[in-house]
């Protein structure tokens, strides 16, 4: 099954403050975590606010959905501001006609 976790940060006043996407992606791309297929860290245009994307093929993990990469990254990015941590299942798929 597939589902995917969201990790946002809303950062500090000051984008130096924020941590970098390289460091983030040190981070996840050093994980052994089996059943993750890929991630995305995006930023917004001042970049103090990051968004971490991981997409799993994998059972749901923990009761609360998280995983423990998850976790990691959260604590991580919860230094530099207020995070907002969630897991989302899929309920139904379409496909392009393209």
């Amino acid at each position: 099954m597939e589902w995917i976790e969201i990790i946002r940060m809303r950062g500090q006043s000051s984008p130096e403050k924020t941590p970098l996407p390289s460091d983030l992606h040190e981070l996840l791309r050093k994980a052994h975590a089996p059943g993750l297929m890929h991630y995305k860290i995006c930023s917004c245009r001042d970049k103090r606010d990051l968004l971490v994307l991981l997409h799993w093929d994998r059972p749901f993990g923990s009761k609360a959905g998280k995983s423990h990469l998850g976790e990691i990254a959260s604590a991580e990015m919860a230094r530099f501001g207020l995070v907002d941590h969630s897991a989302w299942r899929s309920i139904t798929t379409t496909e392009n006609d393209a």
